[in-house]
């Protein structure tokens, strides 16, 4: 519906890193995600999940677009970092081929992990920040309307 009806101010993030728990997403889908939506009416691109350049890119011109937007983002490398060898295979949760070789992996993970949370929670704090007036100016217009008007739009959002 929402291609149909160009609901233009919808975004999605598709994690597109295509496993599963129990290994790759293929033994079980063969759909081309980006091609599913695109026929259904709305704008999709694929792109890296681990570059924020691409991906601020990617928000902004769904932000342009007069259709829904989705936005699949292939981040296989994040997953796979504490056990290359592993990568695409699983079950992959808590599998480490060796003790010492699944300390540094899991080490390097977390390192990065937080590193690139640090990078990523100061971006979105800067979002956040753009937004704030917006964001204020939106709930001073919610707040007007009835309290009949905003229980309904409040128990729609809770389905």
């Amino acid at each position: 519906m929402a291609g149909h009806w160009k609901l233009n101010k919808l975004i999605v993030l598709y994690d597109d890193n295509g496993i599963s728990i129990d290994g790759p997403t293929s033994i079980s889908d063969s759909v081309d995600q980006v091609k599913r939506f695109k026929s259904a009416g709305w704008t999709a691109e694929l792109i890296d999940g681990q570059d924020q350049k691409a991906i601020a890119a990617a928000i902004t011109r769904a932000q342009k677009s007069n259709k829904p937007s989705l936005i699949a983002l292939q981040d296989h490398d994040r997953l796979w970092r504490p056990d290359p060898g592993r990568h695409g295979k699983g079950p992959w949760r808590g599998a480490w081929r060796r003790r010492a070789q699944g300390r540094q992996g899991k080490a390097r993970h977390f390192a990065g992990a937080i590193l690139g949370a640090r990078r990523g929670l100061k971006a979105w704090r800067e979002a956040g920040s753009r937004g704030a007036a917006a964001r204020t100016a939106w709930q001073a217009q919610f707040e007007q309307l009835g309290n009949r008007k905003r229980a309904e739009f409040e128990r729609r959002l809770r389905q």
